[in-house]
């Protein structure tokens, strides 16, 4: 039985030009069978792993869904951005892509910031 059907822009899209690193996607469902889970479109995670770098859009909601594009440095929670209906994204391609502009505009920002110091 499927609880869950299918959003429109679920799709992985991981060879998609547009993105830079390699994208995989999990589903993780607490206390529940993987037989329960493997139809079910809530509980998705898609990750890119770039160095020390982990991205991740995260997938929210049900009906309504929508996407959270976040990174992490090591283990740290570096930023996020989409953690509502409002400010998230409607497909999880766009969530992977704004994580891997978020993650470049955080070190852009960050080195000026370095360079403006110690130059």
């Amino acid at each position: 039985m499927n609880m869950y059907k299918r959003s429109k822009g679920d799709d992985l899209l991981s060879k998609d030009p547009r993105l830079k690193g390699e994208w995989k996607w999990n589903r993780s469902a607490s206390r529940r069978s993987k037989e329960d889970i493997k139809d079910w479109t809530h509980f998705q995670v898609s990750k890119c792993k770039i160095g020390h770098w982990r991205l991740k859009a995260i997938q929210w909601g049900y009906p309504e869904i929508y996407y959270e594009s976040v990174i992490y440095y090591g283990n740290n929670l570096i930023t996020s951005i989409g953690e509502n209906r409002e400010t998230g994204t409607k497909t999880r391609i766009e969530a992977q892509i704004k994580a891997e502009k978020l993650m470049l505009e955080w070190i852009t920002e960050e080195y000026q910031n370095i360079c403006g110091v110690l130059i």
